[in-house]
């Protein structure tokens, strides 16, 4: 179909007048790559046909694949925001959408409308966004990663250096980048020197089918809350070498995301959910060339323009791309067991920020690795055969297998278990001993009294004890006990400073 290039102008003229939408009031968005009309409960995403020639959208029927494309690849994440691709027809002189008579002349992604309030990066900036936001986006970004097709015609070494020289060198090319040719070489060095540590690396996550086709754009302002649950939209749809990439890679960009909003707890986690729901602990190994690769990306995005605000967070992020690399945590284990009520992982999460940089330690948790275990969401309940020996056994194990492969790739892992069996508290000690990194372990105490009105007065979370559960513990001979008690009562706050001056005692 030969292409009028005055079509599309008198289509966004049209596309903004009220009668095209039922008389709905109409606000028009122009990005990069479309024009984007919300009208009512909806929005049209129309693709510029003068668009950068990469994307190749110089037809309507390039723009319709593209369309489609776009609402093929975020169905999977949002099938109830994505509604459908409709044509617009050229009909008596004017235009109609949808079905009916006339031409197609181009064609419109329509989604459900949203508020602006419910995306990510307003409700961080406004200081709404929560650990129950996050986590429920972590499960969304891992069964997107879970699903996926394994693409090991993507990512390895060579696509990472691609995903950082190409905003090096768009940004020393850029007229208006705010950043100077010495700090972009600077950069440029360090990221080469940590890709070229961490290449064989992944290649062997290619390898083993960690490069898959994923969402490509994880970042706050693509993540939104619709009918109340964590939703990824905008993934990238023109460009695979782009969207297929490591999944860990993928996730990164919400931890750096968090990290440049000042929400270093969420960033952990995020982190600490995904990584629960992998099992891809081995990664961690990777994440500060990831996390500085991101910030990179988000960078040369808000950098190439002369909006004083915007290039104020171009500089953040390019902060956050340098300062990444620089992380340099020591890997170990810290074990924190107490009875049910006793706030293991309150003060475990507490915790996680003293022991690493960016994200924090990554946090293991028996209750989650059970439920995991067992196929089950970690906030459903599980019945009481669940907690039976042989089950204990396969989740401390599994417990200690993550604890394992953090340490080997350089990162402090903390176990949050109860730890009432002198044998389990021994196999956590043996996993430092073994790999020769320091080992700490905590026992939290408090009155019985006390552990059962916390107990009883709990709300839903991973933890299946009960009443029932504790009355059992209590009963429990733990056996001779080598960790130092630190006392659980009082307020969080109060048991989190006791375990931070416990753990900063064992560590000297």
């Amino acid at each position: 179909m030969p292409e009028n290039p005055c079509m599309q102008r008198a289509l966004v003229d049209w596309l903004q007048r009220p009668d095209a939408h039922g008389g709905a009031a109409v606000e028009h968005v122009e990005t990069q790559i479309s024009h984007v009309f919300l009208a009512g409960d909806h929005v049209y995403k129309l693709k510029k046909a003068d668009a950068p020639a990469f994307l190749d959208y110089g037809t309507p029927e390039r723009r319709r694949h593209a369309a489609e494309t776009e609402l093929a690849v975020n169905r999977r994440t949002a099938p109830h925001l994505y509604e459908a691709v409709i044509p617009v027809r050229r009909y008596d002189g004017g235009f109609t959408l949808g079905e009916g008579n006339g031409e197609p002349v181009d064609w419109l992604v329509v989604m459900r409308r949203f508020e602006q309030a419910d995306l990510f990066h307003v409700m961080a900036r406004e200081g709404r966004l929560s650990t129950e936001h996050v986590v429920d986006l972590a499960d969304a970004v891992a069964d997107l990663h879970a699903q996926a097709g394994i693409r090991r015609d993507h990512g390895g070494a060579e696509g990472m250096r691609h995903h950082y020289r190409v905003p090096l060198d768009t940004l020393a090319e850029a007229e208006t980048s705010p950043f100077a040719g010495t700090a972009l070489d600077a950069l440029g060095a360090a990221l080469d020197a940590s890709w070229r540590r961490l290449g064989p690396r992944l290649e062997a996550r290619r390898r083993h089918g960690r490069v898959r086709h994923g969402h490509g754009d994880l970042h706050l302002a693509n993540a939104c809350l619709f009918e109340g649950r964590a939703t990824p939209f905008d993934a990238i749809e023109f460009s695979e070498a782009l969207a297929c990439t490591d999944t860990l890679y993928d996730a990164a960009f919400t931890v750096m995301d968090l990290l440049a909003h000042g929400e270093r707890a969420l960033a952990g986690d995020f982190l600490n959910r995904y990584l629960e729901a992998t099992g891809d602990y081995s990664g961690l190994a990777c994440l500060p060339l990831f996390v500085s690769v991101r910030a990179l990306v988000r960078a040369m995005a808000n950098g190439l323009t002369d909006d004083p605000e915007r290039q104020s967070r171009a500089r953040d992020y390019f902060h956050l791309a340098r300062s990444a690399l620089d992380w340099a945590p020591e890997p170990r284990v810290v074990a924190i067991g107490g009875l049910s009520g006793t706030g293991k992982s309150t003060v475990a999460r507490g915790l996680r920020s003293d022991l690493a940089p960016g994200p924090g330690a990554v946090q293991l948790r028996s209750d989650g690795i059970r439920k995991r275990l067992a196929g089950v969401a970690p906030e459903a309940r599980l019945p009481q055969q669940a907690y039976r020996p042989e089950h204990t056994r396969r989740t401390y194990r599994r417990l200690e297998r993550h604890a394992r492969r953090a340490a080997l790739a350089g990162w402090p892992a903390i176990l949050d278990a109860t730890f009432t069996r002198p044998e389990s508290r021994q196999r956590a000690e043996a996993i430092g001993h073994s790999l020769r990194v320091p080992f700490t372990g905590l026992w939290l105490t408090a009155p019985a009294d006390v552990l059962r009105q916390r107990v009883a007065a709990r709300a839903a979370d991973a933890s299946d004890a009960d009443l029932a559960v504790l009355e059992r513990q209590l009963s429990l001979d733990t056996g001779a006990m080598r960790w130092p008690d630190v006392p659980a009562t009082g307020t969080p706050t109060d048991a989190l400073a006791r375990a931070r001056r416990a753990l900063m005692r064992e560590m000297r």
